[in-house]
């Protein structure tokens, strides 16, 4: 997720493409806990393709506001507070609490060897997660460490805007080597989800994302709704044969086509992002306030939404809402209707537990600061 920006500044259109990239996750993780990876099948890998490039489309947003205005240490700052902060709380209750309920069916405090400690210091110094059920953290690693090392972005990005010609010309080659390294299978590039090998392909997204939007008036208008949402499935159309094509001609895991790294992942959350603000600008003006309110639970979802889902599984809630879905409905409109479902179960949850959290943390704070009220007239 990207920093977020005050609410005086709030874009709705952004908000509204942010939800889409939320719900994008949010569906993909739902999608794959019942389907996995690998699909053989047309409407599956279909389905996959369209919901590969959540990731992507939070670099993009990454890059619509990092640079305005841009200071170091605010840029630090709002990480640690609205990245790290929240980050470590829920890594905290998963490690001691929520974990040992999922995997022990104990809802205690749960007492871990030195093994574990062990484990955890390795995986936060190899700048990775490791606590079980919340693999999806990566990109929170990834993003603190663009954080990090955002003056130099920065300075690429004033390079290229002394010159139209260098935006573009930037633009062109970024996406050639994006192909190149898809055509090697990640042999040229070899991109990962993970610290430095997810650093330079999202660097890249992050300035597109960055043109993208400063050009944002000239890419809004009602004819490339459709154009755009046109593109998006027929961009994701090739992917999915591109990738069919890999399984039956390479092993299963040549599979980058399917990530948010590669060529076709930009192309279609580049599309997406013409799309979502093509429709709010025009359609959605008046929902401006409910959109933003909102969008503002999506980091919230993203950070405990898999906790959320391995509740529902625990419980085999999505396998019996899976199990329905297909019987009711035949090939791809039953795996539609299952994803579209399962996200919506997933999201509403998501939100209310957010909501509960934000007014547990509402009273906290206002409990503290009665006490303390309180002391200081004491004393």
């Amino acid at each position: 997720m990207s920093i977020q920006t005050k609410k005086s500044e709030r874009d709705s259109s952004v908000e509204v493409y942010r939800m889409v990239g939320c719900l994008i996750v949010v569906a993909l993780h739902a999608w794959m806990c019942i389907f996995g990876t690998g699909i053989r099948n047309i409407s599956g890998a279909y389905i996959s393709s369209c919901l590969a490039d959540g990731v992507a489309i939070f670099w993009l947003i990454a890059g619509f506001f990092l640079y305005r205005n841009f200071s170091y240490r605010r840029v630090l700052k709002r990480t640690l507070k609205t990245i790290i902060v929240p980050m470590f709380i829920v890594s905290f209750l998963s490690f001691f609490l929520i974990n040992n309920y999922l995997l022990n069916d104990v809802f205690s405090v749960q007492i871990h060897k030195k093994e574990d400690f062990a484990i955890l210091a390795r995986g936060v110094l190899g700048w990775n997660n490791a606590i079980n059920g919340l693999g999806h953290f990566w990109y929170l690693y990834v993003y603190i460490l663009v954080m990090i090392l955002s003056p130099v972005i920065y300075a690429f990005i004033s390079y290229l805007e002394e010159s139209k010609q260098r935006e573009i010309h930037f633009c062109i080659i970024s996406l050639l080597l994006l192909v190149w390294n898809d055509c090697s299978n990640n042999q040229f590039g070899m991109f990962g989800h993970h610290a430095f090998a997810a650093l330079f392909p999202a660097a890249i997204e992050i300035v597109w994302g960055h043109l993208i939007y400063k050009y944002k008036e000239k890419i809004v208008k009602k004819s490339y709704i459709v154009l755009s949402l046109v593109a998006f499935l027929f961009v994701n159309g090739i992917r999915m044969l591109i990738q069919l094509s890999r399984y039956n001609t390479i092993d299963d895991s040549a599979c980058n086509i399917l990530y948010w790294y590669s060529s076709i992942g930009l192309i279609s959350a580049s599309m997406m992002a013409i799309f979502c603000f093509s429709l709010a600008s025009n359609y959605l003006r008046k929902w401006d306030r409910a959109l933003c309110k909102v969008a503002s639970y999506s980091f919230g979802i993203y950070l405990i939404h898999p906790i959320v889902i391995s509740f529902l599984e625990k419980f085999t809630i999505l396998d019996q809402l899976a199990e329905l879905t297909l019987r009711l409905f035949p090939h791809i409109t039953g795996k539609l209707a299952y994803v579209m479902s399962a996200t919506l179960i997933v999201t509403i949850s998501s939100i209310i537990v957010c909501a509960v959290g934000t007014f547990g943390k509402t009273m906290l704070n206002n409990g503290c600061g009665f006490f303390i009220r309180h002391f200081r007239t004491k004393i």
